[in-house]
């Protein structure tokens, strides 16, 4: 199940909103990065690319410094959050402690 939030933003000027709408384009375009990188990584070298080396690796592409760094870190470590949450599960799974196959998709 995805949750998604509709927010309406009234009383911007067009200028603004413009502004926000590339802001929000360039942290999803960060968070893909960091999503990248991790998958990348974990291909290559069979290994989960911790936060401080995806940040290592990261502070110098564009989509970062286009952002405040406190955002822009905000996003490499939700994303690396997610990622921990995601190799512990399946830890969990190959111990047999999670039954993920009892869950359904819809």
């Amino acid at each position: 199940m995805y949750l998604t939030v509709c927010q309406q933003l009234k009383h911007l000027s067009k200028d603004e909103f413009l502004i926000l709408r590339e802001l929000c384009r360039t942290a999803k375009k960060l968070t893909n990065q960091a999503i990248y990188q991790i998958r990348q990584h974990y291909f290559e070298h069979s290994q989960y690319l911790p936060y401080e080396k995806n940040y290592a690796i990261l502070k110098t592409s564009e989509n970062y410094r286009l952002l405040n760094s406190n955002m822009a870190q905000q996003i490499l470590k939700e994303v690396d959050e997610a990622f921990k949450s995601f190799f512990s599960l399946l830890k969990l799974a190959k111990q047999g402690k999670y039954p993920f196959s009892s869950f359904s998709l819809t």
